[in-house]
């Protein structure tokens, strides 16, 4: 049995010896072409639920026989960059689809592996909730800070709060559906910086609040 270990002709020598009525046989030889071999790549890190603005992930795979690190980049540049160790370590940026792509060089024995490309959805972070004055029971007339890390449209909105960042709601109506520090929350105001009127700004769940 034969292994083929580096690129080049493997020489298979055939002999056989002789006996008392026999001479041994003349050396035969065949020649065995080896080229290079391929690598294959293998996820071992499972895709996580990622939020905008939450926990990295950590890609890892498996790769070929040249030795060679399994190295990550982001197909996705505008939802998620890679930094880190061989550029495992993915942060999310936008709502979107995050490509991981892994790929793995070759040698002088071994071709680049075939990019294989892994899926992460990534969707909007939960927005903060912040009372600035009041205490206990949320009541109207509260002023309260919203952090915005979905991306508002101004047709939702006044015209001048568009983007991400933190937005003060004057004469806020801050309403909880339920307790607990997850709570679901909609919050509404009579005005907003730079004119105009507008109704629901946001629902959804509060990092922080007052009770």
């Amino acid at each position: 049995m034969f292994t083929f270990i580096a690129v080049g002709t493997c020489i298979v020598d055939a002999n056989q010896l002789g006996n008392a009525n026999y001479n041994a046989a003349t050396q035969l030889a065949q020649n065995v072409t080896v080229t290079k071999g391929n690598q294959t790549i293998t996820f071992t890190s499972t895709a996580p639920s990622a939020t905008v603005g939450g926990p990295t992930y950590t890609a890892a795979a498996t790769g070929g026989g040249s030795g060679n690190a399994v190295t990550f980049s982001s197909g996705s540049t505008s939802v998620c960059t890679s930094s880190g160790t061989n550029g495992s370590v993915f942060t999310f940026i936008a709502v979107g689809t995050c490509i991981v792509d892994a790929n793995q060089l070759g040698n002088a024995n071994y071709n680049a592996a075939t990019q294989v490309a892994q899926n992460v959805t990534v969707s909007g972070a939960p927005n903060a909730v912040t009372l600035t004055s009041g205490s206990g029971k949320v009541k109207a007339g509260d002023t309260a800070t919203v952090t915005f890390n979905v991306a508002l449209q101004a047709s939702t909105v006044c015209s001048s709060w568009t983007g991400t960042g933190t937005k003060t709601l004057a004469n806020a109506v801050i309403t909880f559906t339920d307790n607990g520090s997850n709570d679901y929350f909609t919050a509404t105001s009579s005005s907003c910086s730079g004119g105009g009127n507008f109704g629901t700004v946001y629902s959804g769940r509060a990092t922080s609040q007052a009770r």
